[in-house]
């Protein structure tokens, strides 16, 4: 008998685990019901927020060679696009609204939750928009931007830091704000390296105000961040803006599940060390929306784990115990925190070696094998010890550091554009 698996969710996790679940359930029915409507690149954002023009990179499928690609990968997986409201874990049903506002049900054998986080209204899409309205939203706070006097970007994470330093990049003569709730802080990172990153950010002329507490009324939607306004704050500070952005996880997109799923410390699925519900057996979760225990999230992560928690569900399916514990990955193990930060697409990074994959010092740390074989600038040295990554105590990183940490950008010139902007603009105010 053919079993139904609906996974909701269409992120890296979602994609994923579908098609290893294609290859190992070969009498699985599989459905994806995704509330985006169309493909974007999620670790960019903060980049082409900023930079409207750049959007259509990072966006897709924007060609039909990729949308056949697309195509290819997903075969024998059924997508469909809904906004999931609710779970009946006694029905296995799964309610869901269309782009047209109707109320549809999926049945299910077994259910996987992958829908993730949510960023806020700037970094993130709006369930069920098209491309073409994310698009429009994208231009809007772009133009907002370039117009700016002053922007509050809300948060002490790498998030925020990273969305100061992309909009900084983009408008030099803006005045950009990062709020901290307490202390600007990368998770598991230490005093010196938190010391350094503020150095890089005090170069990049980025403010950072610790010790404001929360944000009394946060803004909810596009429109509110990209209007001019007073950010008022629990320690009693008021911050004007021409632009707000939240630079932080703004939530989990769990909503549509029945609370006896979730956990009480946060709504995520309370689940065992296989992904596995603890109180319903045919419902899995993954990524953020699992309890198990992690530091960090990341790409590695999915990629590490995806086969597991693929044979655990199969097995479940089959009548068996989940046997692949999760916790005993390798990868999990490692990634505790993010080893690189970067200040703006093409302009300033910082690398934590010993965050980095392999470990501080270590053999082919930071890139592995091949890399270390086929990059010219490697050849006299086989150690990747991340001298030549950290950063001066100016701020400009060594050799080929802002190259690593433009994140795909071409670092063709000396001095970066947006720091040759601020170099004109600092000659003309002082004329």
């Amino acid at each position: 008998m053919v079993k139904s698996i609906v996974i909701v969710g269409a992120g890296p996790g979602g994609q994923k685990l579908a098609q290893a679940l294609k290859k190992d359930g070969k009498d699985c029915k599989i459905t994806i019901l995704s509330a985006i409507r169309f493909a974007e690149f999620a670790p960019m954002s903060c980049y082409f927020t900023a930079n409207a023009e750049q959007y259509h990179k990072y966006s897709g499928p924007q060609d039909m060679d990729e949308h056949d690609k697309f195509q290819k990968d997903m075969k024998g997986i059924k997508i469909i696009y809904g906004e999931a409201t609710s779970v009946d874990p006694d029905g296995c049903c799964v309610k869901f609204r269309d782009a047209s506002g109707q109320t549809c049900e999926l049945t299910y054998d077994l259910l996987v939750a992958a829908s993730g986080v949510d960023f806020g209204p700037v970094l993130s899409p709006r369930p069920l928009m098209s491309v073409q309205e994310r698009f429009a939203d994208v231009q809007l706070v772009t133009s907002t931007l370039d117009k700016a006097k002053k922007v509050v970007v809300i948060g002490g994470g790498p998030i925020a830091v990273k969305v100061a330093g992309d909009y900084k990049e983009r408008n030099p003569n803006a005045e950009v704000v990062m709020a901290c709730r307490s202390k600007l802080t990368i998770k598991n990172w230490n005093g010196q390296e938190d010391t350094k990153l503020r150095e890089l950010l005090s170069e990049a002329r980025i403010l950072v105000k610790e010790g404001l507490g929360d944000v009394k009324s946060m803004p909810k939607t596009l429109a509110e961040c990209c209007r001019r306004a007073s950010i008022e704050f629990t320690n009693g500070q008021t911050l004007e803006a021409d632009l707000v952005v939240p630079g932080f996880q703004t939530g989990f997109n769990s909503s549509y599940l029945p609370a006896e799923l979730l956990s009480q410390e946060k709504p995520t699925v309370s689940t065992n060390n296989y992904g596995q519900s603890d109180k319903r057996s045919n419902i899995f979760a993954i990524g953020a929306l699992s309890s198990i225990e992690k530091d960090f999230m990341g790409i590695p992560h999915y990629d590490d784990s995806i086969s597991m928690y693929s044979a655990n569900i199969v097995s479940v399916l089959s009548g068996m115990q989940p046997t692949k514990d999760l916790t005993s990955r390798t990868t999990f193990k490692k990634h505790k925190a993010p080893f690189n930060i970067a200040i703006g697409h093409a302009t300033y990074g910082l690398i934590a070696e010993r965050h980095a994959p392999m470990g501080e010092g270590f053999l082919f740390q930071a890139c592995g094998f091949p890399c270390t074989l086929l990059c010219p600038c490697l050849w006299p040295c086989p150690f990747m010890c991340g001298y030549c990554c950290q950063s001066l105590p100016s701020g400009r990183g060594r050799g080929f550091g802002p190259i690593f940490m433009s994140t795909g950008a071409t670092y063709k010139e000396a001095q970066p554009p947006a720091q040759a902007k601020m170099a004109l603009t600092t000659q003309a105010g002082a004329e």
